[in-house]
């Protein structure tokens, strides 16, 4: 047996100080529940549930059976990561000076908004100090998705660092559907926690970031894995980490890639790369067009930009094409959309392409179509 499942394995990093802060309250709050034996988080804790959720399994299911990714939108009040690095950089939470601004009113009217626009599950957070989540937060949303006709709504996911039953009895309280357990903050627990979820008919999103930590949530029997391009043990974005990960993942687990994901392209990167879904946090909060974005992301703009692209010879899944996005989704309520309008769409926003590889690639390709139309074959 590995040392870091031993008796003595502790989270790594930052991790640990995090750890150590839940397992304080989780003391205290045990203390609390052992006076109040009718308290409804000791009947979650005492009596299995009735029948299990597999809701958020469905929704993966559903957008497959679709053609499109799974969509979860994370739902959070700031969290100490900035801009987004470029590959290969890292960027260390230290070096931040201000919290992302969320720019919302209420996660509820968040939800609702999004939900409207097509977003398969929502991930909310719960943690205070590092998110500026509460279980309030998780409360509301999952109220209002109810509300929202169909049926109860897209799942709900409860996002903190799980490693008590205790806060997953909380979930379910509060009317979570899932709860995100991160793996690398509660390895030796990993498997009770999967139990406990089970029997509370709660739904499982184990989050790794290392093969040790994949390789044992599916020792476990977690059903649904998030791979993350987060190191949380150091505060860094490390970009391509989610997909080395998944190759060794079977058919039947389902996956969400988590991280950095800031774009439709990056999205469809991971859906090519066998994800049944992404989560997207920070840039769908800040993005002005957040239902356009989530359409976007389950639209068929990829199979035309990758035509248009690919006819040519570009590698279209390597640059985000910024132009290109905005000319279509501009468009695509015309009827009378043409090629023409469309090229004078993408000159007119190549202003705005700060990457110089990417603006260099949009110019060539115009310059190529023209050519092409100029002398048909």
């Amino acid at each position: 047996m590995s040392t870091e499942q031993g008796p003595s394995w502790r989270p790594a990093g930052i991790l640990r100080d995090i750890v150590k802060e839940k397992e304080m309250a989780m003391a205290l709050y045990e203390n609390t529940l052992s006076t109040r034996p009718d308290h409804p988080l000791n009947l979650r804790l005492a009596f299995a549930a009735p029948a299990g959720s597999a809701r958020l399994a469905r929704a993966m299911r559903d957008a497959a059976d679709a053609g499109h990714l799974c969509v979860v939108a994370e739902i959070k009040g700031f969290q100490n990561l900035g801009n987004i690095p470029r590959p290969r950089e890292r960027l260390s939470v230290g070096e931040l000076e201000g919290l992302v601004d969320a720019s919302y009113e209420t996660p509820q009217m968040l939800a609702t908004e999004l939900a409207a626009g097509g977003v398969d599950a929502f991930l909310v957070a719960s943690d205070a100090a590092r998110y500026g989540g509460s279980l309030d937060a998780v409360k509301l949303v999952s109220k209002q998705l109810r509300k929202s006709g169909t049926e109860r709504g897209p799942p709900v996911i409860r996002h903190d660092f799980i490693i008590h039953p205790i806060q997953i009895a909380e979930a379910a309280e509060n009317g979570a559907t899932a709860v995100n357990i991160v793996a690398g903050a509660c390895l030796i627990d990993l498997e009770e926690l999967l139990t406990s979820a089970t029997m509370m008919g709660i739904e499982a999103v184990v989050e790794c970031h290392t093969e040790i930590e994949r390789d044992l949530a599916l020792e476990a029997g977690a059903a649904i894995i998030m791979l993350s391009n987060y190191d949380r043990s150091i505060g860094q974005l490390v970009r391509g980490r989610a997909e080395q990960l998944v190759s060794e993942i079977p058919e039947f687990v389902q996956t969400l890639a988590y991280g950095g994901i800031t774009t439709a392209t990056d999205a469809w990167r991971y859906m090519d790369m066998g994800f049944d879904g992404v989560v997207i946090g920070t840039s769908l909060l800040k993005s002005r067009r957040r239902t356009d974005f989530v359409r976007e992301l389950k639209s068929e703009k990829r199979v035309a930009r990758s035509s248009m692209f690919g006819n040519f010879g570009y590698d279209n899944s390597r640059m985000s094409s910024k132009a290109f996005d905005v000319a279509r989704s501009e468009m695509e309520a015309s009827a009378a959309v043409n090629d023409d309008q469309i090229l004078k769409e993408i000159e007119n926003e190549l202003m705005s392409i700060t990457d110089e590889h990417e603006r260099r690639t949009v110019e060539a390709w115009l310059a190529d179509y023209r050519r092409s139309a100029a002398n048909p074959q």
